[in-house]
């Protein structure tokens, strides 16, 4: 139980037998809510003699509820009802909307409320059931305006923090459907990198990995990453190429391609401001290169009729159109080590391969040591030795010439990936760290004991164990979100 009462604010709007939620996402996009974490499930208040809908809105970064005054009148147009309540513990308001009217409004004890509830045929008992009002420090009434203990199994989920059903995400006008249980995780809806600066006040870490991080108990579950103002001119450049792993809507990039310029530059500068978010390193091409190409363009010139000396305006559009990304680093460290790891199999670790690769993974972290002293099997491509080069793709397919192409976007296939994922064994992964931390004391052979030993690689081997989790949890849920949501992966490489 909490310590305090929760804040409800939930919206209920009529819906016919279907209980289709299609209504409820167009209301929400006509009052331009952005980076919203929703839900939207079939409730027990019968408002008017029809079934509702139940909305729960909160914004993705706080989880706080995201109160908007627009959204009950919107929710009611069409000739349906829609009523808003909102209550802190002590008060409780209400808003009850139709056909895009406010038909009553107000606020006061609960048990005013109720009794102005009731003369619009609502059953303030359902009410305070549908909406989840958590305590028995909170007064729930009766129909009849009587105190009522909290029914059984009324206090409220965790749902602003872990998707249930009917949960989802909006993002920049795009609704993504979550898999049930993925937790409220915003850095994955804008672009971020290893470079970001963490936020040290920051307490709300991700468990998706908890076997895997405890094979160490010196070893914290995960690494929050805060966001970077997009004005910051500050940022910290890295010093060899990255990649970064984004998904893609192409079928909206594909239409943007094929509008006006007038239309392509107005929705363009509807990005400007987020460009750093939402476009990453190509946030500079867009400044510099696309919006001055599109100025000196006719206003009524299709997109994809213009000149195009390479795929830098396409390349541009279809970031714009990304909706999740796994985070940015080092390319070598996904290539060489990252992918490797998941490749690996068994627990099993050759003291003999370890002494003899002493020398060659000194100073090095454990997983770094791992790849270079154990075997492991990778397809070995062109561009990336963990990918085969049938598996990555230029995104635009046209602009190759002499079989090269100077983009930085290229599509990838992630089916061997994603059953890469599927079979990695986390408890083999763990012992077969213990073991070559093991294997590894041994053979420096130098008297100090293995707890000695291990206390002293304590930050280093922390360091990469976070960042291994991490980018595992993140992979893992945004190739979830691919498959549910029908988006595109996509390979970014910048430096």
């Amino acid at each position: 139980m909490a310590d305090q009462p929760q804040l409800i604010h939930a919206f209920f709007v009529t819906t016919d037998d279907s209980a289709d939620p299609t209504p409820v996402f167009e209301s929400l996009g006509r009052v331009m809510l952005d980076l919203i974490w929703l839900r939207v499930n079939p409730s027990e208040l019968v408002l008017r003699g029809q079934n509702t809908l139940r909305v729960d809105l909160f914004d993705l970064e706080s989880g706080q509820p995201a109160l908007t005054g627009e959204l009950t009148r919107e929710l009611s147009v069409g000739g349906r009802f829609a009523l808003r309540v909102t209550s802190d513990g002590d008060a409780t308001s209400y808003e009850l909307c139709e056909d895009g009217k406010e038909l009553r409004a107000g606020h006061g004890p609960a048990n005013e409320v109720a009794e102005t509830l009731a003369e619009h045929d609502l059953e303030w008992s359902v009410l305070a059931q549908a909406a989840a009002i958590e305590g028995p420090e909170i007064e729930i009434v009766d129909e009849d305006g009587n105190p009522a203990e909290p029914p059984e199994g009324t206090v409220a989920p965790d749902y602003s923090d872990i998707a249930g059903p009917g949960t989802g995400v909006l993002v920049r006008g795009r609704l993504l459907a979550l898999p049930v249980g993925a937790p409220r995780w915003p850095e994955l809806f804008h672009f971020h990198t290893r470079l970001d600066n963490p936020d040290d006040d920051d307490d709300d870490e991700t468990d998706e990995t908890d076997e895997l991080a405890e094979q160490l108990d010196r070893i914290d579950d995960h690494v929050d990453y805060d966001d970077e103002d997009d004005d910051d001119d500050d940022d910290e450049e890295p010093d060899e190429d990255q990649l970064a792993l984004v998904l893609l809507d192409r079928e909206r990039a594909d239409e943007l391609w094929a509008l006006p310029v007038s239309e392509v530059r107005s929705f363009l500068e509807l990005i400007r401001p987020m460009a750093r978010r939402v476009l990453g390193p190509l946030a500079h091409a867009l400044h510099d290169e696309v919006l001055p190409k599109l100025a000196k363009a006719p206003a009524d010139a299709i997109v994809s009729e213009l000149d195009h000396d390479d795929a830098t305006l396409y390349e541009v559009l279809s970031m714009a159109t990304a909706v999740a990304y796994v985070i940015g680093d080092d390319l070598s460290y996904y290539d060489e080590c990252f992918f490797p790891l998941l490749c690996m199999r068994g627990s099993e670790v050759s003291e003999r391969a370890v002494a003899d690769g002493l020398e060659d993974i000194e100073g090095a972290g454990v997983l770094a040591a791992l790849t270079e002293v154990l075997p492991y099997s990778v397809p070995d491509g062109s561009m990336l030795e963990s990918f085969d080069d049938r598996e990555i793709a230029p995104l635009a397919h046209w602009a190759v010439k002499d079989d090269s192409y100077e983009g930085s976007l290229f599509l990838l296939d992630v089916e061997r990936l994603e059953k890469q994922l599927v079979d990695f064994d986390a408890g083999a992964f763990s012992q077969r760290v213990e073991r070559f931390h093991a294997a590894w004391h041994a053979a420096q052979n130098d008297g100090e004991s293995l707890d000695e030993w291990l206390e002293g690689r304590v930050e280093i081997d922390r360091d990469e164990l976070e960042m291994f989790t991490e980018t595992i949890a993140e992979l893992q849920l945004v190739l979830q979100l691919a498959a549910i949501n029908e988006l595109t992966p996509a390979l970014l490489f910048y430096g």
